[in-house]
């Protein structure tokens, strides 16, 4: 077997998510996928990325050998290397290469419109007379936004490496960026849905954070934006940590 079979492989997906009395949309669900997406894969009509196939064995209870084989086999058996070299280098890398780029164009676009938004967001309060201590904090907190922005959305791997899965770390370092979760330990199952998170939370926040503020200094002045920015501020961080933690220990 040189590649995988896709009407084989969605065959099988079809019939184990029937054993399960799942619906499309309920394995759906569990995969953060839509319900088009798994009739795709039944029909034959596409494939999984490599991310998602060991959440996608789980869910129907098969191990990813059974999923890349396209039925069920003996305990004893088992894919040799190279048969998951050829394997993946088939349609199924193919797809995951092409799924990771687009995702990695659609980042890179949103992280534009989001620098754009901020400037011009900071650019009309400097026009309406936002006094210079105000803006000046803000230009600072928003920078340090862009800054990290760049690392999420251009630098930031989409794996991990292989001593992350063997090991409890709960910290990662890349230059002079670092995100440290104490209590979890960061892997491939998680990996991708933590920097899903911050991507999401910083880019709301670096267009959403300024123009809050403006609305407290013209609405109650600068005692209003000195009493209630930073407590902004803090909220709009925690819920960042608090959704990245959700979604480490969903995917943990």
């Amino acid at each position: 077997m040189t590649q995988i079979d896709n009407e084989k492989f969605g065959d099988l997906i079809r019939r184990l998510r029937k054993e399960k009395h799942m619906t499309q949309k309920e394995l759906a669900q569990k995969l953060f996928v839509s319900d088009k997406t798994v009739s795709k894969w039944e029909r034959g009509a596409g494939m999984p990325g490599i991310t998602l196939l060991l959440p996608l064995a789980e869910a129907l209870g098969v191990t990813v050998t059974e999923l890349l084989k396209g039925e069920r086999i003996a305990d004893s058996q088992t894919l040799k290397p190279e048969e998951v070299d050829r394997l993946l280098s088939g349609p199924l890398k193919r797809s995951a290469q092409e799924t990771q780029s687009w995702k990695g164009r659609l980042w890179k676009l949103l992280y534009g419109v989001g620098a754009l938004s901020a400037a011009a967001e900071l650019f009309l309060l400097f026009r309406c007379g936002l006094p210079w201590e105000q803006l000046k904090e803000l230009m600072k907190i928003t920078a340090m936004m862009l800054l990290f922005g760049v690392w999420l959305c251009f630098l930031i791997p989409r794996q991990l490496p292989p001593y992350y899965d063997q090991n409890k770390i709960d910290y990662f370092t890349q230059g002079p960026f670092r995100i440290h979760m104490p209590g979890l330990s960061f892997s491939n199952r998680n990996w991708f849905y933590i920097s899903r998170v911050l991507r999401i939370f910083l880019l709301a926040v670096m267009v959403l954070y300024p123009l809050a503020c403006c609305i407290l200094f013209f609405s109650g002045g600068a005692d209003l934006w000195d009493l209630l920015s930073p407590i902004l501020l803090t909220a709009a961080l925690a819920g960042m940590a608090a959704a990245a933690y959700a979604a480490a220990r969903k995917h943990r």
